[in-house]
């Protein structure tokens, strides 16, 4: 497993909860588990998210998104150490630096497509642990089938 401990940006619509806009927070989609073992590790998340705060940008804002996000990772129990912006970084950018970018747009990162429960694909969290474990991000645990192919890198 990884001696080295990993800032994680992790997206929210399609790849925490079923995307969902303009409205709510969307439906679990097995997240919760994965990012608690991720940080049980030591590793750092950064939330990487394009709902907007009122008045941060001049897209169309639709009202309480931001707080519904954040009372979703509260109700989870999860932490967070920056939103759209990494603190642990010594330079500030314009682009989140990470180690690692879970979004269910990343070209790689295994997606569901159930029509009835979203209209969009989102993001296959089994798949993402898999893929983690073999990453040696995190521990491996016993699996009675993998249905990731082996990621050509691994972290030390």
């Amino acid at each position: 497993m990884s001696k080295k401990k990993l800032v994680i940006a992790v997206d929210f619509n399609g790849t925490c909860v079923t995307y969902c806009y303009p409205e709510g927070t969307g439906e679990d989609i097995g997240a919760v588990p994965v990012l608690k073992r991720l940080l049980a590790e030591g590793h750092q998340l950064v939330l990487m998210t394009g709902i907007e705060r009122e008045g941060e940008f001049e897209l169309p804002i639709v009202k309480d998104r931001w707080d519904d996000m954040l009372k979703w990772v509260e109700d989870n129990g999860l932490t967070f150490v920056g939103i759209n912006r990494n603190p642990l970084e010594k330079y500030r950018s314009k682009k989140l630096t990470a180690d690692i970018y879970i979004d269910d747009h990343c070209l790689g990162i295994p997606t569901i497509f159930d029509e009835k429960r979203s209209n969009r694909p989102f993001v296959d969290w089994d798949g993402v642990e898999q893929l983690l474990e073999m990453m040696n991000v995190l521990p491996a645990t016993p699996r009675t089938h993998i249905t990731v192919k082996q990621p050509t890198f691994q972290y030390k």
